[in-house]
């Protein structure tokens, strides 16, 4: 969900769009009031902007506002390469490697996601038509990684810069795209948790995120992640057994 200030640091960063702060602040206000969390979720958002092109673009939104939207976004929002985002590659060649690599293991990264993965929410399964089927070795009680368990895991695996050390942390930006480029949902409110196969994807883009050797693999990059994983669990794992977390 967006916060005032994240809708105000968007109009701010187009300078030659003609808005006044305050107005921002009142089409915030008017789309938030929707919600008890005074935020804007994706459906809101879109009505912002629509609100904002209205205001920005009146000659335009004269003839329908759906022209000073598309105003708004061709010549302004969508040219700044700084607010969109580009999901990460992974070639082909790289998938296949990096699938060679996790099938050897898949019994121990099943393990590991149906421990910190949850059940399915009724919107995953009647909304998005996810996590329907039950996929070998993962029941619907701990089918779906939420963005939650997922941070969850990250932090037990030493994976985050919260927990992790200088040469392994990865950011939270870091992390909330790996997981955002590796399921296959978009365009919502709410995109719901990873699947096992979209799991293997996270962990494909984590490994290429590290600071490892230029020169190194995927897979070289993916076994040094799994044994750094591995020796984090020994440890954090039965910790969170033993407090009763599991």
């Amino acid at each position: 969900a967006m916060r005032k200030r994240e809708l105000v640091l968007i109009v701010r960063s187009q300078k030659t769009l003609r808005l006044m702060e305050a107005d921002v602040n009142v089409i915030h206000q008017a789309e938030a009031g929707r919600n008890p969390n005074r935020r804007l979720e994706f459906k809101n958002f879109q009505e912002a902007l629509r609100s904002i092109a209205k205001r920005a673009f009146p000659k335009d939104a004269k003839e329908g506002v759906e022209k000073a939207l598309e105003k708004l976004l061709k010549d302004y929002l969508l040219k700044d390469d700084e607010l969109l985002h580009n999901a990460m590659e992974i070639t082909q060649a790289e998938k296949i490697e990096a699938l060679d690599f996790t099938d050897h293991f898949d019994t121990a990264f099943k393990r590991i996601f149906s421990f910190f993965a949850t059940q399915r929410t009724e919107m995953e399964k009647n909304e998005l038509g996810r996590h329907l089927a039950q996929e070998d070795g993962i029941n619907v009680q701990t089918c779906s990684m939420k963005w939650a368990d997922f941070l969850n895991f990250s932090s037990t695996a030493n994976l985050s810069s919260g927990t992790g050390t200088a040469l392994t942390a990865l950011s939270l930006t870091q992390l909330s795209s790996a997981f955002v480029d590796s399921i296959n949902v978009s365009y919502v409110n709410d995109v719901g948790g990873l699947t096992f196969e979209e799991f293997k994807m996270v962990l494909v883009r984590c490994a290429k995120l590290f600071p490892y050797e230029a020169s190194d693999t995927i897979r070289i990059r993916l076994e040094k992640m799994f044994l750094h994983m591995c020796n984090q669990f020994q440890t954090s794992v039965p910790r969170i057994l033993n407090d009763g977390n599991e």
